[in-house]
This record gives C-alpha cells, sequence and structure tokens, in this order.
C-alpha cells in the first residue's frame, strides 16, 4: 500500500517533467526549422549609419568635383574640397573612387555615355542618310555654340583633365560618338546616297573635322557669324561625300 501511495504521487511530477522536456524539444525544433539557432541572437554591429544611398553619394562627389574644376581646374582639385562642397566623409569618398584621377574618369564616362546615347537617338530618328549625318554634325559643332553641354565639356575636357583621362576611356567614347556617323555611312553607301565611300576611315575624317570646326565657333562671336561657320562645314563634308547638299 505504501509503495502504491509513493508511485501515485510521484507520477504528477514524472509527467510534468516529461511535459517540460517535450516543449523545450518543441520550441528547439521549430527554431532550426526556422533557420534561426536557439542560442541567443548576437548584439547588432552599431556605426555611423550612411546618409546617402549610394548612386546619390556619387552625384553629390560629382556635382561638388565639377564645381570645384569650374573655379580651380583638374590641377587644383583636392579631395578636401570634394568632400567640404559635397558634405561628405572621406570614408564616402575612398568608397567609391580611390582617387581624384578616378573620380575625373568616372564623371568623363558618364557625360560622355549621355551625350553618345541622346547623340544616337537623334541620328536615328532621321529619315535619310544624309539628314543623319548633318544631325550628327550639328550635334558635334554645338560644343562650341555655348550650349548647355559645352560648358561641362569645357571643364571635363580642359587640357589638364584630358591628361588624366585614361587611353581606354578616350578610345572607348571615340568609339561611342563615331559609332551613329559610321552607320549612316554606310546605310548611305548601301542606298547610293554616299558613293564609294570608306564608312570607318570616312567617319574619323569627318569627326576631325567638325570638332576642329567646333573649336573655331568658340572664337567667334555673333549668330550670323557661327551660323556661316556652321555652314560651310556641313557643304564641305557632303562635298566630300559626293553629294552638293
Amino acid at each position: 500500500m505504501a509503495g502504491e501511495l509513493k508511485l501515485m504521487g510521484s507520477a504528477p511530477h514524472e509527467r510534468y517533467q516529461s511535459a517540460r522536456g517535450d516543449r523545450r524539444r518543441a520550441r528547439c525544433e521549430a527554431g532550426y526549422a526556422a533557420g534561426v539557432s536557439s542560442a541567443p541572437a548576437e548584439s547588432p554591429k552599431t556605426g555611423r549609419p550612411r546618409l546617402h544611398a549610394s548612386g546619390d553619394e556619387r552625384k553629390l562627389l560629382f556635382d561638388a568635383a565639377f564645381e570645384a574644376m569650374k573655379h580651380n581646374g583638374y590641377d587644383g582639385l583636392t579631395v578636401g574640397d570634394v568632400l567640404s562642397r559635397s558634405g561628405l566623409s572621406t570614408r564616402s569618398f575612398y568608397r567609391h573612387f580611390q582617387s581624384k584621377r578616378d573620380l575625373l574618369n568616372a564623371m568623363f564616362a558618364q557625360d560622355a555615355t549621355a551625350f553618345a546615347s541622346a547623340l544616337t537617338a537623334r541620328v536615328q530618328a532621321t529619315e535619310t542618310p544624309a539628314a543623319a549625318v548633318k544631325v550628327w554634325l550639328e550635334e558635334i559643332l554645338g560644343f562650341g555654340l555655348g550650349r548647355p553641354r559645352a560648358g561641362r565639356a569645357a571643364v571635363l575636357g580642359s587640357p589638364s583633365a584630358m591628361r588624366a583621362v585614361t587611353p581606354e576611356q578616350l578610345v572607348g567614347v571615340r568609339a561611342m560618338i563615331l559609332a551613329p556617323l559610321s552607320t549612316a555611312l554606310a546605310a548611305g553607301r548601301s542606298d547610293g546616297s554616299f558613293p564609294a565611300i570608306n564608312d570607318i576611315q570616312d567617319a574619323a575624317t569627318i569627326s576631325a573635322i567638325a570638332w576642329d570646326a567646333s573649336a573655331r565657333l568658340r572664337g567667334v562671336t555673333g549668330k550670323r557669324a557661327q551660323q556661316d561657320v556652321v555652314d560651310s562645314t556641313v557643304r564641305f563634308v557632303f562635298r566630300g561625300l559626293g553629294t552638293g547638299t
């Protein structure tokens, strides 16, 4: 009898301990099933939070560097000046660029790519090869006519800045800008508009003529005089292509 009372008295305690163990195992299994360790979570690392998204930081650095270069040129550009104007930290700068030369090349690539894309779109919107070539010429000559992009080109394309642009960058940009002209010349050769031309070689020659005229335009005053330079350049190119357009 005493033995029976002892067993009956211990049963609730044993059942409680067993149920408690089952609940602990269930929690652990649920944690592993969810991919979460049952060990205490580590405290999150603390540090200064980023104030700007990565793309916003790059834009702030680009804008600050451009303003600094407008006043001091590329040779006078310093990382400190860029940081002061942008309001960003040294860590922010070196998160994106290794040096001021690296920054300049990124700015040059961005502007050149944007211009090449707009140029290609305008050329492709024309209906004939002759119209495409004329549009291409007008876009290049526009750098000498004081258009908004001309101001940026004068800063990023200054002699000191161009010495810092990598040769690979220059080759790539030149190819992007020449591509729509070469395509237009090839189309003209196919439909007979520009007989007996070499689209690649002639594109390079036309490009040299256009950029030279664009540089001369910067020293020409008066809209009438500027338009005369544009018209004479276009006529000269088209005579070379075998058409008087």
